[in-house]
């Protein structure tokens, strides 16, 4: 009796144990993916690219500060600690066999030409969306002040 619950436990512990592990497997296998897909995109770079514009405009508001300590300071902004924020995120949001699809589709190329073109989309919809706004707050103001409303100063 003492025998078989002895084996019977270390049955339940060893298969526990190698769930876990195969679990952490996946886990590892799944990030692997997710940053494969990262690297695909140009996620990286993207993030390089707005600190690089992004250094100029923060040494303008802070004009006394010497360019060593901005070196400093851009030496403490890793990327890879971005993408390592960035990749739960992907985990929690995509199912495994999204993020293979869009490792599928990003290594066709179509998907290269998609992610070439995707920058200069983004800045020219993200200006039409401020245009847009701007007309439409516009328009918001017009409409209330006919009806008699002013908006406060």
């Amino acid at each position: 009796m003492n025998r078989t619950v002895l084996t019977l436990a270390l049955l339940v512990a060893c298969s526990t144990a190698a769930f876990a592990q195969s679990s952490q497997t996946t886990a590892t296998a799944l990030e692997a993916k997710v940053r494969e897909l990262l690297a695909l995109t140009g996620s990286a770079g993207m993030a390089e690219q707005v600190m690089a514009q992004m250094m100029p405009a923060l040494k303008e508001m802070a004009p006394g500060v010497p360019e060593s300590v901005w070196d400093e300071i851009e030496k403490e902004m890793d990327v890879d600690a971005l993408i390592d924020e960035i990749v739960p995120v992907y985990i929690a949001e995509y199912t495994e066999a999204e993020i293979d699809a869009m490792i599928a589709f990003y290594s066709t190329p179509e998907g290269r030409s998609v992610i070439q073109k995707m920058p200069g989309v983004m800045a020219q919809t993200m200006l039409i969306g401020q245009q847009w706004g701007q007309t439409a707050a516009m328009r918001v103001f017009e409409r209330l002040q006919q009806k008699g409303y002013a908006p406060k100063s």
